[in-house]
């Protein structure tokens, strides 16, 4: 489909999406995860806000903002025990965000390549993925633990423009993080930013996406 931006007249053949605060929201699972971890190593609970804050680059990365670097030298599996807690619980609260099921399944039949790049662990996605049932509308699922260098380096993002053979002015990243903004913006696609996510607004603007989406039923008339 042709898309017009900065940029000129596009065709897009692949959408590449983020999963936390781009496709699902899973913040309350994920602060309910870290909190049992907080827990078992008596610490008190933190509030979703500030959970939400160390989304974005992994597990360890996340760790790093919710647990007190003091604790986590007292506890080496604590990255370990937390995708156990996590996996365990990963689908009680996590939902599309609105328009997504409708978005997806649209540019689907319309033979558009979809696809994720997530530095979530597979294990994780995948789970979260099947139970939302859209796994079977992704051509490929690309995570942190299948790539050396997770976002915002560019590696997931130009391993899949490979895989497809289209070039980055015939894609566009959807995310909600400066870490997909940079990793969009390294690979040279075309970049479109939620308003809904977990990353602020003042945030993405410094990286100039090409489209600001409020709402993912946007994406239909978009692409």
């Amino acid at each position: 489909m042709s898309l017009k931006s900065s940029k000129g007249s596009l065709r897009i053949r692949l959408v590449i999406f983020d999963l936390d605060g781009t496709l699902i929201d899973s913040g309350k699972d994920i602060t309910e995860s870290v909190n049992t971890l907080r827990k078992i190593m008596g610490q008190p609970p933190l509030t979703q806000k500030s959970v939400i804050a160390g989304i974005g680059q992994g597990v360890q990365h996340l760790l790093s903002k919710t647990v007190p670097p003091k604790i986590l030298r007292t506890h080496p599996g604590a990255a370990e025990d937390f995708r156990r807690i996590y996996l365990d619980r990963s689908t009680r609260f996590t939902r599309l965000f609105p328009g997504g099921r409708r978005m997806l399944t649209a540019l689907h039949r319309r033979g558009i390549r979809l696809a994720v790049a997530s530095n979530k662990p597979s294990v994780l996605s995948g789970k979260i993925l099947r139970n939302l049932g859209i796994r079977r509308l992704f051509s490929s699922v690309i995570c942190g633990d299948r790539v050396r260098h997770p976002k915002p380096h560019p590696e997931s993002i130009n391993k899949l423009m490979k895989r497809y053979r289209v070039s980055p002015r015939e894609t566009l990243l959807v995310g909600d993080s400066k870490f997909d903004m940079e990793a969009g913006q390294r690979a040279g696609t075309l970049l479109a930013a939620t308003t809904f996510g977990f990353g602020t607004r003042k945030e993405l603007a410094r990286y100039k996406p090409d489209y600001w989406i409020r709402n993912l039923s946007k994406l239909i008339k978009l692409v």
